[in-house]
């Protein structure tokens, strides 16, 4: 037959005594409470770093927006230089050159996250668009785009510059 189990050890921890004890509760709920504590500065802390990764990643995002906006002024330059070349022949080399430029630049603000704002066949938005005249015409929807006078561009859907546009209106009926 098997040998017979050991004996317990001679201080065997009871981790409740037989006779209930005043201190000995008040300890254990001491207990608890600093594993409260615990619990909370652990969350506390992960709050912190989750904030300020999110901080962090709107400082990268959005860091940018005064050089971007120095671009834009470039894009638009650029495209004034093409429109100034027409079609002539002495200005054809100049003119695939700076359309050229023109494609390198734009590639380098879409890899930013810089995007144009549409505005074909689209109704005013003032947080997209600026209006800087109306024409009465009946024949189109109030506030519909006509003509774009200048681009606008968004960062992350973000307006980073409203487009400047001309706005429809209807006509008003003289009495």
């Amino acid at each position: 037959p098997p040998p017979p189990p050991p004996p317990p050890p001679p201080f065997f921890f009871n981790p409740q005594p037989a006779i209930p004890d005043p201190l000995w509760s008040r300890g254990l709920g001491d207990v608890y409470k600093r594993q409260d504590q615990l619990l909370r500065a652990k969350a506390e802390v992960q709050n912190v770093r989750r904030i300020a990764a999110q901080e962090v990643t709107k400082a990268r995002l959005f860091g940018v927006e005064s050089l971007a906006k120095d671009f834009l002024s470039v894009a638009d330059n650029l495209e004034r230089a093409i429109e100034s070349c027409g079609e002539e022949e002495q200005f054809l080399s100049i003119k695939e050159g700076l359309e050229l430029t023109l494609k390198s630049l734009e590639g380098s603000l879409n890899s930013s996250s810089i995007e144009v704002i549409d505005t074909s066949n689209k109704n005013f938005d003032p947080e997209k668009h600026e209006a800087i005249s109306l024409i009465e015409d009946d024949s189109l929807d109030t506030n519909t785009i006509i003509d774009v006078v200048q681009k606008g561009y968004t960062i992350m859907d973000r307006t980073l510059r409203p487009a400047k546009v001309v706005v429809s209106k209807k006509s008003q009926e003289k009495s």
